[in-house]
């Protein structure tokens, strides 16, 4: 095979692949072929004037039977009320899932505007996106600062991708949507139709205003979709004549390229394939689909009765295309739900019966819509290094104490909530572990446990000093002394920092009274673990 061909008969099918869903044959008078390979183009090319938007979403069903068993479970392994209850809420909450994007606009340089919201059981929490060719800018609601993130040389933003395929350089040309166009047809034109499918004139709703359309309506079940995989499969291995003619047109398409094109696509007519090239590409491509063909039987086969009840006849997809006169795509619906196979209550590792996945799009014109500008950075936005720099507290505190998202992590998640356990010596002889004093009383190793909490500890020459975020203290401590000082005024302890084997160490009930924290042992832990817990 060609080289050149090969570099973009790949990438050709990728990109179709990931814009066309689902094709098929005339129906009610409408080229849906036609309809769908333009939709395959706009994946190349953009209107500044194009607003899109856009919501997928999921529902699962669960399997209450077995979900109650799982939670009798770990209630009766000792799992505390408020952790059942809290477990009961958060599968609750993600039962309805969506993820909705109300207006997105793109335009010739690649700079994109978006806003939308992530919706669950608890709520939304709504966001704003906006992208030029050099950064992206998020905001959150309920965040007290926006990310900006510096994406100069890694996102496909006007016309490039540096370090990346060359296929970016085709965005928003007369020539990439033409390639999309060659490659589309040829692919689209054999999928099967479904076995219910119907279209009809109507009149939708499209961002406020009605709007007439063809409505094209197909459905089928998991049963039918697992005879379409085949079909589609025999339909391409034995329309020699369409492959071949299509693999000519790509090669003279690269031959018509013009020059500056050529060389950021970096081909030449040198590496055009010869026509021997191109039968020797025929070939190999319908083996390839025989052997795709003879692979799905044998994976049937072996799979046996899993197989009928992964493709069952209640696994249901359902897509609705609302086409206008143009026979531009204006609306799209699709609905997949799957019915999942019944599993032993020993194998039922998530007890869920089935799910749904939805997806939804509108698409209008804005002919006066405002241009969109470049990314303007707020003074106190975050970058990438001050999120990795960021401990936990201080991520939760980026947000609002009112916002939803402030008490889903708080208060939900507990992510202010620290523990960790440390070990007596004969369990941890090669790390700091804890001892216990003649008295009876716990010692802990300092930066160990302060570590444990986030905290940055700086120990040079016997004084040690750290800065507890969560409650805001910078302290310092001197090995051999109780006395310590923290935020500037000195208190005194009940017992000095010691040292043992050259570790700086301080009484349990010191220490940790000073962070806000407690201790115990671990029950029925015959290592001796001693388990370490601050609740703010």
């Amino acid at each position: 095979m060609g080289k050149a061909l090969k570099r973009w008969i790949v990438p050709s099918m990728a990109v179709l692949l990931a814009a066309v869903p689902a094709g098929c044959e005339s129906v009610g008078g409408l080229d849906l072929n036609k309809v769908l390979v333009d939709k395959a183009a706009e994946s190349v090319s953009v209107e500044p004037e194009r607003v899109t938007s856009a919501t997928i979403g999921f529902e699962l069903d669960w399997n209450e039977e077995l979900l109650e068993a799982d939670l009798q479970e770990a209630e009766l392994e000792g799992e505390d009320e408020a952790y059942i209850a809290r477990q009961k809420k958060l599968l609750d909450w993600l039962t309805s899932v969506s993820f909705k994007l109300n207006e997105i606009r793109t335009d010739e340089n690649g700079r994109v505007l978006a806003s939308g919201a992530l919706t669950f059981g608890k709520g939304d929490i709504p966001f704003r996106l906006h992208v030029d060719e050099s950064s992206l800018l998020l905001e959150v609601e309920g965040a007290k600062r926006p990310l900006v993130i510096d994406i100069g040389g890694v996102l496909p933003i006007d016309g490039g991708l540096a370090g990346g395929s060359p296929w970016f350089g085709l965005q928003n040309t007369e020539e990439g949507e033409a390639l999309v166009r060659t490659v589309a047809s040829y692919f689209i034109g054999h999928l099967p139709n479904p076995p219910s499918i119907e279209a009809k004139l109507s009149s939708v709703d499209i961002h406020g205003t009605k709007t007439n359309v063809t409505h094209v309506h197909a459905e089928l079940n998991g049963k039918q979709l697992g005879e379409l995989i085949p079909a589609y499969l025999d339909a391409l291995s034995k329309d020699e004549e369409g492959l071949r003619k299509m693999l000519n047109d790509v090669t003279q398409w690269i031959e018509d390229l013009p020059q500056e094109l050529k060389t950021v696509l970096e081909v030449d007519d040198e590496t055009l394939p010869a026509k021997e090239e191109i039968e020797e590409t025929v070939r190999e491509a319908l083996d390839a689909f025989k052997q795709l063909r003879e692979e799905f039987d044998a994976s049937k086969e072996e799979a046996g009765e899993e197989w009928n009840e992964a493709f069952n006849e209640n696994t249901t997809l359902l897509t609705d295309l609302y086409v206008d006169s143009g026979l531009n795509i204006r609306k799209l619906a699709a609905e997949l739900k799957v019915d999942l196979p019944e599993m032993e209550e020993d194998y039922a590792f998530i007890p869920l019966e089935g799910f749904t996945l939805r997806f939804e799009q509108e698409n209008w014109l804005e002919e006066n819509a405002e241009p969109i500008p470049n990314v303007a950075k707020p003074l106190r936005a975050l970058g990438l290094e001050d999120m990795e720099s960021l401990s936990t507290i201080g991520g939760l505190r980026l947000f609002e104490n009112d916002s939803l998202i402030y008490d889903l992590l708080k208060n939900d998640f507990e992510i202010d909530d620290t523990s960790f356990i440390l070990y007596p010596r004969e369990v941890w002889a090669w790390e700091a572990p804890y001892y216990v004093a003649e008295s009876g009383e716990i010692l802990l190793p300092v930066r160990q446990t302060l570590e444990g909490f986030e905290d940055n500890v700086v120990y040079q020459g016997g004084k040690l000093s750290f800065y507890d975020e969560a409650t805001y203290q910078e302290a310092a401590l001197t090995v051999g002394s109780d006395k310590i000082k923290v935020n500037g005024a000195e208190q005194t302890w009940n017992h000095p920092v010691v040292a043992i084997d050259g570790v700086a160490y301080a009484y349990a009930d010191d220490l940790l009274d000073l962070l806000g924290a407690g201790y115990s042992l671990v029950p029925g832990d015959e290592n001796g673990g001693l388990l370490i817990e601050r609740d703010l």
